[in-house]
């Protein structure tokens, strides 16, 4: 998977963002916690939004579902999804995180 092609570094992501239509957004590997089948990759996107009108608005962008194909075309199997209000975070910034 691209990862200049993620919704945190894409120019749709970056303006989801200044417009705070995107409270947070990362694209991270997974690199414990499970063994994935030999040649496989697994992420998680984890996309923070004020409410459920902002992430409708982003998943019917064009530039969001031109990513989406490309990353169902390479999935091997069908994604989890889930959706939640956060009740507490705690996190500091890693160096790479753009503003």
């Amino acid at each position: 998977m691209n990862v200049s092609s993620t919704p945190r570094s894409s120019p749709s992501g970056r303006k989801f963002k200044s417009e705070g239509k995107f409270l947070a957004a990362s694209l991270t590997p997974i690199q414990g916690g499970m063994t994935p089948k030999k040649g496989r990759g697994h992420y998680i996107l984890h996309v923070e939004v004020p409410g459920m009108a902002e992430h409708e608005e982003f998943d019917s962008h064009p530039v969001f579902t031109k990513f989406l194909a490309k990353a169902q075309a390479m999935q091997a199997e069908d994604p989890i999804v889930w959706f939640g209000e956060t009740l507490f975070q705690a996190y500091s910034r890693p160096s790479s995180y753009e503003d």
